[in-house]
């Protein structure tokens, strides 16, 4: 469901493309909403609500809430899991499972990383003479992590914390900017709109993202892949940073 709710998202009418960024950055508030409820958070009429669940192949409005609540819940036991006590030993439940899920986004972004885009990106570094982070929220917090390390490593890096601040430097780029933006799931208005308005300045332009084909990498000229350890994060959780400490590390190897 998430998978077709992004394509939704990305290419279909702008309605549906609202009702889906919604549903699919608020899925755990979308399964306690009504249908009225719903149509009053995004801005939009019931009918539009009803149309977008006919497009994922749903009767209605129940019958989509029914099968995706159940989704969530199946991606929550697949990585909800306790390790093997010779990989972790706790006693605690609940602490073995948020490191099992800790360990399987390090794991998976470690072999996402291709070694020749990070030299690439070390190129880009090298050259630029201002570097923009951004990114919203926990996403926020690892565009801030990026900064710092790269500013310690003597570059010229800085985090935007204000969307209408990033909005507006990120137009006063040039090609001798490098311009970075975090979002877990790629559809984030505010940091596709940095993107998008560095590209058009004529910036150098680079997503860090869970998902390929999103706003965001269409703006962006790399797109650097990591996984967030499942599609269903809990609001504010900080399941990505682990594998954007990962990444600055293997840059800042790279930069020596």
């Amino acid at each position: 469901l998430m998978d077709q709710m992004y394509r939704m998202v990305d290419s279909g009418p702008a309605a549906l493309s609202r009702v889906s960024t919604f549903v699919a950055q608020n899925p755990n508030e979308t399964v306690t909403l009504t249908i009225s409820d719903l149509a009053k958070r995004i801005g939009t009429g019931q009918a539009t609500i009803i149309r977008f669940c006919q497009n994922l192949g749903f009767e209605g409005y129940r019958d989509f809430k029914i099968a995706f609540a159940q989704e969530i819940e199946r991606d929550r036991a697949t990585r909800d899991r306790v390790l093997p006590n010779a990989m972790f030993q706790t006693g605690d439940t609940c602490i073995a499972d948020s490191f099992g899920s800790l360990h399987d986004a390090l794991v998976t972004s470690a072999e996402l990383l291709d070694p020749a885009q990070l030299d690439r990106v070390v190129q880009h570094l090298r050259r630029a003479d201002r570097v923009d982070t951004f990114g919203i929220g926990v996403s926020g917090i690892c565009a801030q992590i990026v900064a710092q390390r790269l500013v310690w490593l003597g570059l010229p890096a800085v985090f935007h914390g204000t969307p209408t601040i990033a909005l507006g430097l990120a137009r006063a780029m040039s090609e001798h900017s490098l311009a970075i933006a975090i979002s877990h799931s790629g559809i984030t208005e505010e940091t596709v709109g940095f993107l998008d308005n560095a590209a058009a300045a004529g910036a150098m332009t680079i997503a860090i993202t869970t998902r390929q084909d999103t706003l965001l990498s269409r703006s962006a000229a790399e797109t650097i892949l990591l996984s967030g350890a499942g599609p269903w994060p809990d609001n504010g959780s900080a399941r990505l940073v682990p594998s954007v400490a990962l990444l600055v590390e293997a840059l800042a190897r790279r930069i020596g």
